[in-house]
């Protein structure tokens, strides 16, 4: 047997305090619930959540200080959140985006920071200084093209005049003369009439048909902007997005990024926690009713259980003030170990009752039993929590803290709680043995056998070896994807100095790994000269604004203006224009005979023709003539907005960095931010963190297995009287981690700072396990039927207990809990394996008559 002084001194202190419980047993339960219940609304009024799990690394590592040096400087490269407007026709999602910018702009006490890039006046002074000298002197040619066509507009801006330059443009086919931009045109019509047939607004697009693209032609816009710190900014964002008189009711807002992302996970976190804990309660109760199979033992665990709970919440909150997403997946983690002190000493009280001894002997041999071994499973699981303080995982070493509070606080309670109810709801002895079925006895009795054990301990441990060739496989990542900010790059690099920057920007563009490099430079072009002289001629080109007066609806009805639209169409569509433009001028004519069937020809049709065709004509050419009116760029005369993105007041610059390839694949993530670290070691952003975390976890986790392992077995050695019984303990859990890591390897299951957690629990249940499997063994019972010892039977329903809260994550509303419980159910499966076959094999085979 294993009797050593502390042992026996440990043990007689626990029994000790039991014996005292039971002789005060409705003191202690009403103190105990009184302060339950206090402890319970300490937790509900102090606790908020927070999923910042960015607090799980250290903020002094290296990569995390260039980071926080660049928001600090930037902030809105982290802080932002981006409006996404979209629309499918182009010129309201124009104008849409516009008045969001807009109204953000009118909120200065609420949003800073506003980035609206291809938006605003200077966009609209200097679109065509961005663009190439060829892609301007396009420009310039395709004004010359249009010229007939919007001198008729400009003389006669209605229906007919509309009419009249499609005429113009069934004669010029005679003389083979056909513009491209004409086919754009009639497109647009076709859109703008079907749109209207539909019932839904549509405004002709005619800056697109005149000039092409000029970058701002698109559905979709994105303007960023960082709220000030609190709900009340997203609040005002969202109330602000849902405005009618910005949407219009056509127009499509959504808000994406920064903290209106983390609004709408704590939310979903927020609606998921009550389901997810409801199903641990549950799960848990039927856990403890199928394990005990008495009610009364039923009652004992659960009112244990709750309390212990009750008090952990407190100890959490008082530790940590916010719970975020590791803590409240611990938290459900743990409620299954909470179950394990109630469970295995009401299992043991019953046994040594059913043994023939009376009550005050049952509870004190239970007591003693249970204390030593629930003590030293607790603290090896403290150890491997706490050696995460020896990495850059501190957060998960401050929820260490709370688990040691909690262990400690089931420990005081549970033995203090356990026995005052086992006396207040005392057992029947008489009743004899639970009822089990003679089948899975039998069953239980041939799995158990050592011949069975020992078959099946050969092909765990190949497997472990195997997995031993697997190690250097193991994947680790950021998170189950990388975020990145909404209208940012994959990385970062904040250089002081225009001249560094310069060199530095061009070093970064340089490297074939980049895609695009983006600084305040870009928005300088180069060439200006040139584009100036082109532009100057284009402005010569342009028509004056629109001079003649429309005729009124009523007039053109009268002169039949729907219908010499539709008879110049069918000019064009049976000239010799080429074919693709025949067969536009069909498609439009049948769309306006469609338009006039469906609205009619009068005057309210008309005009809403009209206003869809030609309203945005005089601002396409105002806007034009404003564009070819360029003056150079420099940049001290940058948009204020787009410069502080870019180019700080302290003088900073900032390079935002775009990857060529897909960074969802790890060697394309790892070639890109050593290429951008090899020019910039300053270097931050969702790539450098994802990268740089993932080396992190991989050395952490290695330094927590050695720290752990090292200072639980001195523990084990200074305790256990033989060496060898270290290793009993220590060879299952082992067996069990190496077979989870070639798992994940085979099933692409990768670590991420969240699934640390898992490291922890695994060693600390695994430990505690076979420590206490190993001290029942050694006190002489009958081992080999695991039907009948009370220890084995805890073990395997508190490890079932804990099954539920892994089985809960996977209901989780985000990828990193869901991964960490099939990890955690994987791992938890392998130790109990582990635990029950390859344990007292090698307890069989350690036995002094064996070995005699």
């Amino acid at each position: 047997m294993l009797r050593s002084r502390l042992e026996l001194s440990f043990g007689s202190m626990v029994a000790a305090y039991a014996s005292w419980s039971a002789r005060h047993a409705a003191l202690v339960l009403g103190l105990v619930m009184i302060a339950a219940c206090g402890a319970g609304i300490y937790a509900y009024s102090t606790l908020t959540v927070d999923l910042d799990d960015a607090g799980l690394i250290s903020s002094q590592a290296p990569f995390k200080q260039a980071a926080q040096a660049v928001h600090s400087v930037f902030p809105a490269v982290e802080q932002s959140m981006t409006a996404i407007v979209e629309a499918d026709d182009p010129t309201v999602a124009r104008v849409t985006a516009d008045r969001v910018a807009d109204a953000f702009r009118a909120r200065p006490e609420l949003f800073s920071e506003i980035f609206a890039p291809g938006l605003g006046s200077f966009y609209d002074q200097n679109a065509l200084m961005m663009m190439p000298p060829t892609d301007i002197q396009t420009v310039a040619v395709r004004l010359q093209r249009a010229m007939p066509l919007m001198q008729i507009l400009s003389r006669q801006p209605d229906l007919v005049g509309l009419a009249t330059g499609l005429d113009q443009l069934a004669i010029a086919t005679r003389m083979k003369i056909f513009p491209p931009e004409a086919i754009t045109l009639l497109t647009e019509i076709d859109r703008v009439g079907q749109s209207l047939i539909d019932n839904k607004p549509a405004m002709l697009d005619w800056q697109s048909t005149l000039v092409g693209d000029l970058s701002r032609n698109r559905q979709s816009w994105a303007i960023s902007v960082k709220p000030t710190p609190g709900p009340e900014s997203v609040a005002a964002a969202r109330a602000l997005i849902a405005d009618p008189a910005i949407t219009r009711g056509v127009a499509k807002i959504r808000l994406v990024g920064g903290p209106a992302s983390k609004g709408d996970a704590v939310n979903t976190v927020a609606a998921w926690l009550p389901l997810a804990f409801a199903m641990i309660l549950a799960g848990g109760c039927l856990v403890a009713l199928l394990g005990l199979r008495s009610m009364r033992l039923f009652l004992v665990c659960v009112a244990t259980w709750a309390a212990t709970l009750a008090f952990a919440a407190a100890a959490g909150a008082a530790i940590l003030g916010s719970v975020g997403l590791p803590a409240i997946v611990v938290a459900a983690l743990l409620a299954g170990v909470l179950m394990d002190l109630p469970m295995l000493f009401a299992l043991r009280f019953r046994e040594e009752r059913l043994g023939g001894r009376d009550q005050a002997r049952a509870l004190a041999v239970a007591a003693k039993s249970c204390g030593l071994p629930s003590a030293l499973a607790f603290v090896a699981m403290t150890i491997a929590f706490l050696a995460f303080w020896s990495t850059d995982l501190v957060g998960v070493a401050e929820i260490g803290l709370v688990v040691a509070a909690t262990l400690a606080i089931m420990l005081l309670a549970g033995h203090l709680l356990v026995p005052a109810l086992l006396v207040l709801l005392p057992i029947n002895p008489r009743r004899g043995r639970p009822a089990s079925s003679q089948v899975l006895a039998t069953i239980a009795g041939v799995l158990t056998s050592q011949p069975v054990r020992f078959l099946v301990t050969l092909p765990i441990v190949a497997a472990a070896a195997a997995s031993v060739l697997l190690l250097r496989d193991v994947e680790f990542e950021r998170d189950a994807r990388i975020v990145a900010q909404p209208m940012t790059g994959a990385a970062q690099v904040m250089v002081t100095g225009e001249q560094q920057a310069r060199s530095l920007y061009k070093a970064i563009e340089a490297l074939p790994e980049v895609g695009a490099a983006i600084s305040v430079f870009n928005f300088v072009p180069s060439g200006q000269d040139t584009k100036l002289a082109i532009l100057g001629d284009v402005q010569g080109s342009l028509p004056p604004a629109l001079e003649g007066t429309p005729q009124t609806s009523a007039e053109q009805a009268e002169r039949g203006s729907i219908g010499q639209l539709e008879r110049a169409l069918n000019s064009i569509a049976s000239s010799n224009a080429p074919e693709t433009a025949r067969a536009a001028a069909q498609t439009v004519e049948a769309t306006l005979r469609e338009f006039a069937a469906s609205k009619g020809t009068g005057e309210a049709a008309i005009a809403e023709l009209e206003t869809a065709l030609l309203t945005s004509l005089s601002p396409t050419i105002a806007r034009l003539r404003m564009l070819a009116d360029a003056s150079r760029i420099s940049l001290d005369t940058l948009d204020p907005e787009l410069k502080r993105r870019y180019l700080a007041p302290n003088g900073q610059f900032l390079i935002d960095i775009s990857a060529k390839s897909d960074l969802s694949d790890r060697g394309n993530l790892k070639n890109f931010v050593t290429a951008v670290q090899s020019v910039a070691p300053q270097a931050s952003g969702p790539a450098v963190d994802a990268y740089e975390t993932a080396v992190t976890l991989r050395q952490a986790l290695l330094q927590v297995l050695a720290v752990s392992a090292g200072v639980i077995a001195l523990l084990l050695i200074s305790l256990l009287p033989r060496f060898y019984d270290v290793l009993l303990v220590a060879i299952p859990v082992t067996l069990a981690l190496l077979i989870l890591a070639g798992a994940m390897v085979l099933l692409d299951l990768p670590v991420v700072p969240l699934t640390a957690l898992a490291v922890p629990l695994l060693i600390g249940l695994g430990v505690g396990n076979g420590i206490k499997l190993l001290m029942r063994a050694r006190e002489s019972v009958r081992y080999n039927n695991a039907a009948r010892p009370s220890t084995p039977r805890a073990i395997l329903w508190t490890t079932l207990a804990i099954m539920v809260g892994a089985a809960t994550l996977l209901t989780a509303p985000l990828a990193a809990p869901i991964l960490l419980g099939k990890i955690l159910i994987a791992g938890l499966a392998l130790l109990t394996a582990c635990t029950f076959i390859v344990l007292p094999t090698l307890v069989y085979w350690t036995l002094p008559s064996r070995r005699r």
